[in-house]
């Protein structure tokens, strides 16, 4: 039985909601997002935290996509990473460009070696409908 945990909270000035999802308790993994606006652009790192006393294989999955009035973009970056016992790791860093009128989503996924997912993060930002 598969159970997971849910945190979520805005990142003030940005609207943009974030949630932190451990499929189950003892995945021995926690995925963190990181985003940040400078000039224009949304810095995006992907972290894996280690909760264990081994090391972890992991494969990870970054996809980011945003659409606003000066087109839209799509990015997916994977690849493989050993986070050693106790650590966290940046798995992953990347920019697009961002301004608060844009709707934008950011998925970080983790993996074990056999494909199943173990944790994932995500931002979700949606402007706000003008009146």
């Amino acid at each position: 039985m598969a159970f997971f945990t849910v945190s979520s909270w805005l990142v003030s000035g940005l609207g943009l909601l974030i949630g932190t999802f451990s499929l189950t308790d003892d995945a021995g993994c926690q995925a963190r997002l990181v985003a940040q606006p400078e000039n224009g652009m949304l810095r995006i790192i992907g972290f894996c935290r280690n909760k264990s006393v081994q090391p972890l294989p992991i494969r990870y999955e970054l996809l980011t996509s945003r659409s606003g009035q000066a087109g839209s973009s799509r990015n997916v970056q994977s690849g493989t990473y050993t986070v050693g016992p106790s650590q966290e790791q940046a798995l992953s860093e990347t920019s697009i460009s961002y301004q608060s009128s844009d709707a934008c989503s950011i998925h970080l996924r983790l993996f074990n070696p056999q494909g199943q997912l173990l944790a994932e993060d995500s931002v979700v930002h949606q402007p706000q409908a003008r009146h």
